[in-house]
């Protein structure tokens, strides 16, 4: 095979020697991960009766997850807390019309129908002083209709937050890049007792519920072997995938044997470069062909999916989406409502209200380098009560805070937000938040001048011309989320050079069944043995991260973990 034109991350790595595994564990279900989606197999299967060997690169004590915000639908403990019933139907249509029906219609409808039920199952263990403080993204807005701009958002979303430092927002620490192995303690990790991980009234984080889910995982049987990188997978003579081959940070070789199946629950390719480059065409372009490259916090290298596609599997076709943050979409206080959005050169370019934060920042993308400008006047709390219940929706409890942030603007003319600054801005400038009397001196306070300055000032009229007729004749925005800029004061935000912002992580990942099973690029039939769920599985999520329910991401990947590790347990 000629190798040469086939990108590196392609190329399989080569099997190690038999003399070279260390050490052979055996499961019934072996599954490549112990973030959402794994941990939620390794439970499923556990509880099915399986013997489960999770197998996990970062290290027991500084494991950590990313993300913070679980959404589902129909779930009985939100219900009773005050969110709709919803028709699994609508979720379905409603899931397919924002991918242009490019998505996996099994999957779609196998989280339509049992996420509620998963998040009932999945928090049910936990202590009560852990649920008792868990927040929720409603109340919704006063005005709330659920369709705006022509798509449908439903209320489901439970935030996890610490109220003092969320590690689940942050990336794994130094020293935990999967192709060097992490460093550490031996690759098998102590069992530890479940104990719940925080002081009754602290908020929960999603990184503290996965963690006690793996204590109760081990409490069942289940064994996990942490400070381990997968490697690659090994077949039969049948081509059944029958072991998954893992090293640890000393480069020794581990077989972990599986008389069911190997399930990839090893997340993104987020901190693979080339593969971001060559696989996410539109995010390629978006960042100069990865000239500016941002870091992604999650980081996962894409190794789960490169070993599904060495064994032969195959990607989801293009377009690849990806969970992008802050691509032009400006940031700062407002930055998940539907206010008046500028370019640089004082321009309106977008409908501010379409698909919400994920929507308005591809938009903002495309814009020239420089300044995107957020503006919205003291009506500001009206307003928001007709946002979009979006990922980056501002909660009740977020406008007090807001406020805040508003009065120290007035009182001084600007805050600084952040160390980035605008070309030829004054000392002192950054991505700041700036407050005045008049439209003139606002564009004034942000640097603004000559020709772009006389579009901005017009831009706004327009925009209040548009908002008295009740119908946006340029961008067809939602009337509902039309509103003049005409009480003083007035404020705007500014961000500056960053064009896109970073990648979260990839949603596109390996092609598989309606049982998760990984389908061979050769003849669309399942690979015997092979599994994918998470973020290793494709066609949740075609051509970008958008969906009808905020927090999704983490809903669905619990979810199909639920359900995979269940059929794995139950289908040897």
């Amino acid at each position: 095979m000629d190798l040469s034109s086939i990108p590196q991350w392609a190329v399989p790595v080569e099997p190690v020697s038999e003399a070279q595994i260390v050490k052979t564990y055996t499961a019934d279900v072996v599954i490549l991960g112990a973030g959402y989606s794994g941990t939620a197999a390794a439970r499923a299967a556990a509880e099915a009766g399986a013997k489960v060997l999770v197998v996990e690169q970062q290290q027991e004590k500084s494991f950590q997850c990313f993300g913070a915000q679980y959404g589902s639908v129909n779930s009985e403990f939100m219900k009773k807390r005050g969110a709709p019933e919803v028709d699994p139907v609508d979720i379905i249509a409603d899931w397919q019309r924002r991918s242009l029906n490019r998505a996996n219609p099994a999957l779609v409808r196998q989280f339509a129908y049992n996420s509620g039920s998963t998040f009932d199952w999945y928090i049910d263990p936990l202590p009560e002083e852990m649920k008792d403080v868990m927040t929720f993204m409603n109340p919704w807005p006063k005005h709330f209709e659920g369709e705006l701009n022509g798509f449908r958002n439903y209320v489901g979303t439970a935030i996890f937050k610490n109220s003092k430092f969320d590690r689940s927002m942050m990336g794994p620490p130094p020293g935990m890049d999967e192709q060097d192995g992490p460093g550490g303690p031996p690759p098998q990790a102590e069992k530890k007792d479940r104990e719940s991980p925080k002081m009754p009234g602290a908020p929960l984080s999603m990184t503290e519920s996965i963690v006690y889910t793996h204590g109760m995982i081990q409490d069942m049987g289940g064994e996990f072997v942490f400070g381990i990188t997968g490697e690659y997978l090994e077949k039969d003579e049948t081509g059944r995938v029958v072991a998954l081959i893992g090293r640890n940070y000393r480069k020794e070789y581990f077989r972990f044997q599986a008389n069911n199946g190997v399930i990839l629950a090893a997340g993104d390719f987020s901190g693979n470069k080339q593969m971001v480059m060559d696989l996410l065409g539109e995010y390629a372009a978006l960042t100069e062909n990865g000239e500016k490259y941002p870091y992604s916090p999650a980081g996962r290298k894409g190794k789960g999916i490169q070993m599904g596609l060495w064994a032969g599997g195959k990607m989801e076709p293009g377009p690849r989406g990806g969970m992008w943050c802050c691509v032009g979409g400006n940031g700062g206080p407002m930055d998940g409502a539907a206010f008046l959005r500028l370019n640089k050169h004082g321009k309106r370019f977008t409908n501010e209200g379409i698909m919400g934060y994920w929507g308005a920042g591809l938009q903002g993308a495309r814009q020239p380098k420089g300044a995107i400008y957020t503006i919205w006047d003291s009506n500001w709390r009206e307003e928001l009560e007709y946002q979009t219940l979006d990922h980056t929706a501002v909660e009740p409890s977020g406008a007090d805070m807001i406020a805040h942030q508003l009065r120290w603007a007035e009182k001084n003319g600007l805050e600084e937000m952040r160390p980035v600054g605008p070309p030829g801005a004054k000392k002192g400038h950054s991505n700041y938040l700036a407050c005045a009397d008049t439209i003139e001196t606002l564009a004034d306070r942000l640097g603004v001048t000559g020709s772009d300055r006389e579009n901005f000032i017009a831009s706004v009229a327009r925009y209040n011309e548009l908002a008295h007729k009740g119908k946006d004749e340029d961008f067809a925005k939602d009337p509902r989320q039309l509103h003049p800029i005409e009480k003083p004061p007035f404020y705007a935000f500014c961000e500056n050079e960053r064009k896109v912002g970073f990648l979260m992580v990839t949603v596109a990942g390996l092609v598989v069944d309606e049982h998760q099973q990984v389908v061979s690029r050769t003849d669309d039939e399942p690979i015997p043995g092979l599994f994918a769920t998470g973020n290793c599985s494709g066609e949740r999520f075609p051509i970008m991260y958008t969906t009808p329910v905020a927090g999704v991401s983490i809903g669905i990947a619990i979810t199909l973990g639920r359900i995979v590790g269940d059929y794995v347990a139950r289908n040897p």
